[in-house]
């Protein structure tokens, strides 16, 4: 009797076993799918409000609801690099600093 529980159990494992290679299997296939789309969505230069250049402003409108992502970037530090969101009265929206600072995916660097 216990040989015939023992060999239940190993079928359920190799079961569970292929399911888990198939799942990883589509999982794999549907991110290398997406990952274009991922990186064009993510890529600034192709998904900005605006663009601006060191001492240049621009103006934008943007819905109360709207999270907004600011990038900087700050090529050799001369000047060195100075972002400040104003509202349309000339008050200053706060921000944070990134918690964490690393290279952007699909980067040119």
């Amino acid at each position: 009797m216990g040989s015939v529980v023992a060999s239940d159990k190993r079928k359920w494992a190799r079961r569970a076993l292929g399911l888990s290679f198939v799942l990883l299997v589509l999982a794999l296939v549907s991110l290398y799918r997406a990952y274009p789309d991922y990186l064009e969505a993510s890529d600034p230069e192709s998904n900005n409000l605006v663009k601006v250049k060191p001492g240049e402003s621009s103006e934008f409108q943007i819905s109360e609801d709207t999270v907004l992502t600011a990038l900087r970037l700050a090529e050799g530090g001369d000047p060195p690099a100075d972002l400040r969101l104003v509202d349309e009265e000339g008050a200053e929206i706060p921000g944070r600093s990134p918690v964490v600072r690393i290279d952007r995916v699909g980067s040119d660097e």
